[in-house]
């Protein structure tokens, strides 16, 4: 998602440059605790009737990363076992 997009959201509302580095540092240090991690945007210039793939670069600003929990179910924990036994 962050390739599409050429700023981000603020918490107040107002945009700024897209600082990929802090982007990926923050996806990096959530993934590592074991976190999915979501990017979400919206475009601040394309309407629905007027999205065509190939002009999307660059039209969308980064509005939030959404991290979710997703624990291993237990036949995941039970097979894993099983394995390393």
């Amino acid at each position: 998602m962050t390739e599409l997009c050429s700023g981000m959201m603020r918490a107040d509302g107002t945009t700024e440059q897209l600082d990929r580095a802090a982007v990926s540092k923050a996806v990096d240090t959530l993934a590592a605790r074991g976190l999915r991690v979501l990017a979400t945007a919206v475009s601040v210039e394309a309407t629905p009737a007027g999205l065509r793939a190939e002009a999307l670069d660059g039209h969308f600003v980064l509005s939030g990363l959404q991290e979710m929990l997703d624990p291993p179910r237990q036949a995941v924990t039970l097979a894993l076992g099983s394995v390393l036994r």
